[in-house]
């Protein structure tokens, strides 16, 4: 009898710490609080990019409505990272860290102002976004030279993942990097992108009062968190701009008929 609840306490225990691991390679790994940031993004990020992409009326949203399937994406790398930095297995580590970086130092500053002037049909405010894509592009291949040629290796300090890119803080390249991800939303025809950009800069900000040097990592976790409202705008349309049934593209189709006749 004895020996039957020792086995069942047993089957009770590694049922626990199953629940609570994650296999990398053939190793179990607890999660403890890692688990909070593999969690957000199981449960908001890709559920959130699902619908937000179910809820687009014209192509030219799409590109906007994969913003939170890419915050997703690097959030989960930057998860398996923490995992790695706790119990280390190197090449893992070493491949999501390239991942992360690719997305935090090259993506974004070219990928934004793309998803923002795609859909923007007011000629001049599309030539000012197409400046703020120039001047990401540019700021993008210089930061993934400096990935390249100098390998980025993250550390935990304090709380948070710090990644070894001095190449990030050196003039100009935050300002046009803020540029390219938060200014050029301010040149949108459409409100809920004006929102999205001043909302983004002021999470940078935030970011940048917690922790300075963790300065990225916290500024994407919450940037990530900020892209929901993607989707909540695709879904109820109530913040201005992306308007339903592609009625701002046919208001701009019937005035240049009107400009042309």
């Amino acid at each position: 009898m004895r020996h039957a609840i020792l086995e069942v306490r047993e089957k009770v225990f590694d049922a626990r710490k199953t629940r609570d691991s994650l296999v990398i390679g053939s190793l179990p790994v607890r999660l403890e609080g890692d688990e909070r940031r593999l969690r957000t993004t199981r449960e908001c990020a890709f559920p959130a990019y699902v619908a937000a992409l179910a809820n687009t009326r014209t192509r030219s949203e799409r590109p906007f409505a994969i913003i939170p399937l890419l915050f997703g994406i690097q959030q989960l790398s930057e998860g398996v990272i923490w995992l790695t930095l706790r119990h280390p297995s190197p090449a893992l580590q070493q491949t999501m860290t390239y991942v992360y970086a690719g997305f935090a130092y090259v993506l974004w500053p070219i990928y934004a102002p793309l998803a923002i002037g795609i859909p923007e049909r007011v000629p001049w405010r599309r030539r000012a976004i197409v400046a703020f894509l120039v001047a990401g592009i540019v700021v993008g291949l210089y930061l993934l030279k400096g990935i390249v040629t100098g390998p980025v290796s993250p550390a935990i300090v304090g709380k948070h993942i710090v990644y070894t890119t001095p190449q990030f803080y050196l003039p100009p390249v935050p300002i046009l990097y803020l540029a390219a991800t938060c200014v050029s939303c301010f040149f949108s025809s459409h409100g809920f992108v004006r929102l999205f950009g001043v909302l983004a800069l002021l999470s940078a900000l935030a970011a940048y009062v917690v922790h300075v040097t963790a300065l990225v990592s916290i500024w994407c976790f919450f940037a990530a968190i900020l892209s929901l409202l993607i989707y909540i705008h695709l879904r109820f349309r109530t913040m201005g701009g992306f308007p339903a049934d592609g009625a701002h593209d046919r208001d701009w189709k019937n005035s240049v008929s009107a400009r042309v006749a």
